[in-house]
């Protein structure tokens, strides 16, 4: 059975999505970061390119095309995890989310689609529930192997900066977009309480985040030994060559890198690892929920939650005391 059949429409397409998307980009892109733009952007002219491609007109999306929609998804594209034979529930929440805020938009814009889009319709739309998947955190054997891996990088400036990044992600919790968006002014070593202060972090908040002994020393050194004389606005961190901003496929590689030197297994190796580890570290510490809800920079309590359930065996002993934390 056609698309078409299947909405039962007798009327030709009206509003195609693509300009639409493009609209709504354009008229929210101060709402989010410029990572956050372009996954939003993403995920949008993907739907877009589906409905215009079947001629499915911005006013007949509803929840049956958006389930239709993501169906595709599973049966087309391919999972970029490895080891993974489908897109993951979270991705597909992912889409939804992108489409829903879309949709949303153009239910209250005045000017053109609040004419062609019904704000009950999009509420209707829902989200697929995400799959609980425990992910491991890195033990202290672990993280002393990544160490060690370390000074086989091909330099000592290298060996530096990557002892930086893992104490630096091990020791503030921050996401690797964010690592690699610091320039040497947020880093504050100077201060009487050093921390690192995360610009613009995922929905455009600014936090800052205290360091520890450690992480300050390992930090105080690279800057002094391979950042001196830079300007404040100059990356923290910068790639091979020293001359650009270091990206998250660089981290992303390195922690690959390292992984495979230091013979880790049963945990993946990469920089969300990390802050999961230090999530997971500061909760066995009793550290307050709220409160490291606000070092991850989440949203909600809802999602550090989340980041508790990966103690795996000890999940159940913490269980009370989130559950306390919520009350």
């Amino acid at each position: 059975m056609s698309h078409l059949n299947i909405l039962k429409k007798d009327i030709p397409p009206c509003i195609p999505v693509r300009p639409a998307v493009s609209d709504y980009l354009a008229a929210t892109k101060r709402r989010r970061n410029a990572y956050s733009q372009k996954g939003y952007a993403q995920r949008l002219y993907c739907f877009a390119d589906w409905a215009d491609g079947l001629q499915v007109a911005l006013e007949w999306i509803d929840a049956g095309v958006v389930d239709q929609f993501l169906d595709h998804l599973v049966t087309t594209h391919t999972p970029k995890k490895k080891g993974a034979t489908q897109l993951s529930s979270a991705t597909l929440s992912g889409f939804c989310t992108a489409i829903k805020s879309f949709l949303l938009w153009a239910s209250h814009d005045r000017a053109i689609y609040g004419d062609f889009v019904e704000e009950r319709t999009v509420r209707g739309i829902v989200r697929p529930k995400i799959a609980f998947i425990i992910i491991e955190s890195f033990s202290p054997e672990q993280i002393r192997a990544l160490l060690v891996a370390c000074d086989d990088e091909e330099n000592e400036r290298q060996v530096a900066r990557a002892k930086a990044i893992i104490h630096l992600l091990l020791g503030t919790g921050i996401r690797c977009q964010e690592c690699c968006r610091l320039t040497l002014s947020d880093v504050r070593t100077q201060d009487e309480n050093p921390s690192v202060l995360v610009r613009s972090g995922k929905g455009n908040k600014d936090r800052k985040i205290p360091l520890g002994p450690i992480t300050l020393r390992k930090i105080q050194y690279y800057i002094s030994t391979y950042r001196a004389n830079q300007p404040g606005s100059a990356p923290l961190f910068t790639n091979r060559e020293g001359k650009e901003a270091l990206t998250v496929a660089g981290v992303e590689q390195l922690m690959q890198r390292l992984g495979q030197k230091a013979s880790i297994t049963g945990v993946r190796c990469s920089p969300h690892s990390l802050r999961h580890t230090f999530a997971c570290t500061c909760i066995k510490r009793k550290m307050s929920i709220y409160a490291l809800s606000k070092l991850l920079g989440h949203s909600s309590v809802t999602m550090t939650e989340r980041y508790c359930r990966a103690l795996g065996a000890d999940f159940d002993a913490l269980a009370e005391m989130v559950q306390g934390q919520l009350r």
